[in-house]
């Protein structure tokens, strides 16, 4: 949405759309230091044991 450049500071924000199952998912926001949205999305993941490898 907006660029960032070396040195800029960024705040993430996260937020909890929902966690069960061992299933976690949030909308999660990058804001620069007028607090503008510089980029936006969802993540997901999942909780296990042990990781593979």
């Amino acid at each position: 949405m907006k660029p960032v450049f070396p040195g800029e500071k960024v705040k993430v924000v996260a937020e909890k759309v929902y966690f069960r199952f061992k299933k976690l998912n949030c909308t999660v926001q990058m804001l620069n230091e007028q607090h503008e949205v510089v980029c936006k999305g969802t993540i997901a993941g999942m909780v296990t044991n042990k990781m593979n490898g």
